[in-house]
């Protein structure tokens, strides 16, 4: 069995929509999770961020909001010659008074009730089927046992919207934003899938942001364990998470472009055979506590990386969601803004003298704290990181 999940930038429009759709009937994909549509154009809104704005807007700018929001859906489905007007006035009743997580979970649940229309696939409500504990983590035992039931009732041929679910008292609870990768991975393991297929705009995993990078090397394979520490430390391909699910049953993930079906895309593995190439390069924005003379290192929030010595702490936080309130610790504390320069490898070859070489040489300051275990990473200037990023991969291509 083959599950299918397609991102917000895959299902942006029409056109797009006509792609998807035939991808998933000329290859059989049987369980498919979908997205709230992205952005179309560059300064265009993804419908997940207008129904952020709703949950905040005074009654009438929600007016205006929904407007927009509906007429995404609406324009898909003219796309396609349907009536899609009763089911968002349905739920636009349904959003008087209502939590924002179910107001912002409503992108995922229209796109997944317009495909079922679409497809011909049953349409699950991941409400239903995807739930929380107490503690605002999958019950996975319960969560794969619904979703196992569910798609074999449907003949396995079902679609469900991704990025959100529901607790005990069937209160909408979302994942982190890019959660629908996490959503199809978790449907993948509740069905014992024989792949997941990962559908975006880009064909692939590249070795570093082909933003910032003109043309990087194309990565055709990378193991679960590296894909997971690229995600953490910059990537933007899968959300990290997204490994967990799928490693425990060892389903291969494969990232594909819904604009090149046909090409073969990146495969993400339990394992790799190649031995000594850099699989990929990632520039973040981080925040650098130091810990001096600690009797308890950081770990709260936890962090990116955490390098302890016997009377040092250097622990490295995302610097989107660093709280320093949340900050707890003893001994001497310092806190630094930086770009953080990261890469992942096979093999046992050290990279960080070349990047520092590279960064210093450049004028940027390069601060090693990692080369081992196939990462090296190294601390530069927090207002450089595209340059540094751009210094790093001409060093090592």
């Amino acid at each position: 069995m083959v599950v299918a999940k397609f991102g917000g930038s895959s299902l942006s429009d029409g056109e797009n929509w006509r792609r998807v759709l035939n991808i998933v009937k000329e290859g059989d994909r049987q369980a498919v999770v979908v997205s709230a549509p992205g952005a179309r154009f560059v300064g265009d809104e993804k419908v997940t961020d207008l129904l952020f704005k709703y949950a905040s807007s005074d009654k009438e700018q929600k007016e205006t909001v929904w407007q927009k929001v509906a007429d995404r859906y609406v324009d898909i489905a003219n796309f396609f010659g349907i009536d899609f007007s009763s089911v968002l006035e349905e739920t636009k009743l349904k959003l008087t008074g209502a939590s924002v997580p179910y107001v912002v979970s409503r992108g995922e649940y229209l796109s997944a009730r317009l495909f079922s229309l679409l497809s011909g696939k049953k349409f699950i409500d991941a409400a239903r089927v995807v739930k929380f504990d107490e503690k605002g983590e999958i019950a996975q035992r319960l969560t794969y046992q619904l979703i196992e039931q569910s798609v074999l009732q449907s003949g396995q041929n079902a679609v469900m919207g991704g990025f959100y679910g529901s607790d005990k008292e069937d209160n909408i609870v979302l994942f982190e934003r890019g959660g629908s990768d996490v959503s199809g991975a978790i449907v993948a393991a509740a069905v014992n899938a024989e792949k997941y297929e990962n559908w975006t705009d880009v064909s692939g995993v590249f070795c570093c942001d082909p933003r910032i990078v003109l043309n990087p090397v194309f990565v055709k394979c990378l193991s679960f364990f590296q894909m997971k520490i690229l995600a953490l430390l910059g990537a933007r391909v899968l959300h990290p998470q997204t490994i967990y699910p799928t490693v425990k049953k060892s389903i291969p993930i494969n990232v594909k472009s819904i604009y090149h079906p046909d090409e073969d895309g990146t495969w993400i593995l339990p394992t790799t055979k190649k031995r000594g190439d850099v699989v990929g390069i990632t520039a973040k924005k981080v925040v650098s506590v130091e810990q001096i003379e600690f009797k308890t290192p950081l770990t709260s929030p936890t962090p990116l990386l955490s390098i302890i010595t016997p009377a040092f702490c250097r622990a490295v936080f995302d610097e989107e969601t660093f709280d320093a309130t949340k900050i707890t610790g003893d001994g001497v504390l310092t806190t630094t803004h930086a770009t953080l320069i990261s890469v992942v490898y096979d093999g046992k070859k050290n990279y960080c003298p070349t990047i520092k070489k590279a960064l210093e040489k450049t004028g940027l300051p390069a601060n090693v704290i990692c080369d081992e275990h196939g990462l090296a990473a190294c601390l530069t200037a927090p207002d450089k990181t595209a340059e540094a990023l751009r210094t790093v991969y001409k060093a090592l291509e």
